[in-house]
C-alpha cells in the first residue's frame, strides 16, 4: 500500500496537483455519468472528516453566523450551497454527452476549416466516439462534396437538420447552454466549477453534519467527498479576516490528513507526513485501530 501511495504521491507532483486533487481527478477518468448530487450507479467515494472550528468576540461572530450558517429552529445547518452557492446553469451532468458537446465547440470554432482535415483530431484530441468521422463521411458523402465540405457548412446542416446533429451527437440547447457556462464562468459542469470554488465535488454529508454555536465559538463537524473543500475554506479565511479559523481533516482511504489555518484573510495547510497521520486522526478524530492496522 505504501508503494502504490508513494507513486501516486509522485504523479500528483507531476501534474502539479495536492494529493487529494489528484486522486479526486483521477477518478473520474472512466468519464462515467455524474450529476451534482454525486449519483452514480454502484458508486461511492471516499469520505474525508472534517472538523472546523472559528473563533471571535460575539459581535463579530453574529455575522459568521449569518453568512454561514442556516437557522433551522433552534437548531443550525450548513452546507456549501448556502455560503457559496453554485449557479444552477451549471447543473448539468458530466458525462460523456457533456464532453462531446465541448468538443463540438472547439470544432465550431474553425468554420472555414476543410472538415477532413481533423480526423486525427478527432480520434486523438476530442472526446468523440471511435467511429463517429467515418459515419459522418458515409452520410455527408453523399450530399456534398466531402473532401472540400467545411466545417461552417456542417453545422450550417445541423441547425437546419437537428435529428442529424444528435444521430452525431450535437445537441444545440445543451451545446448552447455549456458555452454560456464556460463564458460566465469558466466551467462546463457543476464538476470543474466546484472542484475550482469548494475543493471538492459534492457538497456536505447532510446525516455527518453537526453544529454547535456559542458564544464565542463555531464547530462544524462534516464529511466531504474524496478530500476536504479548500476552496470552502480558503473562502471563509478570506471573508472573515478577524476571525480566529482553524480546519482538520482526515481521509483514512487514501491515508493522509492535515490542518489548515486562515491568517488574516490567507489560508495556510500544514499536510500530516505520512508517519503522523495515525497519532493524528486518533488525537482529533478518535479514531481507533486494530493492532493488525
Amino acid at each position: 500500500m505504501n508503494i502504490i501511495r508513494n507513486i501516486e504521491k509522485k504523479l500528483a507532483k507531476a501534474h502539479g496537483m495536492s494529493y487529494y486533487k489528484y486522486m479526486v481527478s483521477a477518478a473520474s477518468t472512466d468519464q462515467n455519468v455524474f450529476n451534482s448530487r454525486g449519483k452514480r450507479s454502484s458508486f461511492m467515494p471516499n469520505w474525508c472528516s472534517n472538523n472546523i472550528h472559528l473563533k471571535a468576540n460575539p459581535q463579530i461572530l453574529d455575522k459568521v453566523v449569518k453568512q454561514i450558517l442556516i437557522k433551522d429552529g433552534e437548531e443550525y445547518k450548513f452546507n456549501f450551497q448556502h455560503f457559496l452557492p453554485m449557479p444552477k446553469e451549471l447543473d448539468i451532468e458530466e458525462s460523456s454527452t457533456s464532453y462531446i458537446q465541448r468538443s463540438w465547440l472547439d470544432i465550431k470554432q474553425q468554420p472555414q476549416r476543410k472538415f477532413i482535415e481533423l480526423e486525427e483530431e478527432i480520434k486523438n484530441k476530442y472526446h468523440m466516439p471511435a467511429n463517429i468521422f467515418s459515419e459522418m463521411k458515409q452520410y455527408f458523402s453523399e450530399l456534398f462534396d466531402w473532401s472540400n465540405l467545411t466545417v461552417g457548412e456542417i453545422f450550417i446542416h445541423f441547425e437546419e437538420n437537428p435529428e442529424i446533429a444528435s444521430r452525431f451527437y450535437y445537441f444545440h440547447d445543451l451545446a448552447n447552454r455549456i458555452a454560456e457556462n464556460i463564458e460566465k464562468y469558466g466551467h462546463v459542469t457543476w464538476y470543474g466549477w466546484r472542484l475550482s470554488n469548494w475543493g471538492c465535488t459534492w457538497d456536505v454529508c447532510d446525516d455527518s453534519t453537526y453544529v454547535t454555536v456559542g458564544a464565542e465559538d463555531i464547530w462544524i463537524n462534516c464529511d466531504t467527498a474524496w478530500g476536504p473543500p479548500e476552496g470552502i475554506y480558503n473562502e471563509i479565511a478570506r471573508r472573515f479576516p478577524d476571525v480566529e479559523f482553524e480546519a482538520k481533516y482526515f481521509e483514512d482511504g487514501m491515508w493522509f490528513a492535515g490542518t489548515y489555518k486562515g491568517f488574516e484573510g490567507a489560508l495556510f495547510e500544514y499536510p500530516c507526513k505520512e508517519e503522523e497521520v495515525r497519532a493524528f486522526a486518533a488525537e482529533h478524530f478518535s479514531y481507533e485501530y486494530d493492532e493488525d492496522d
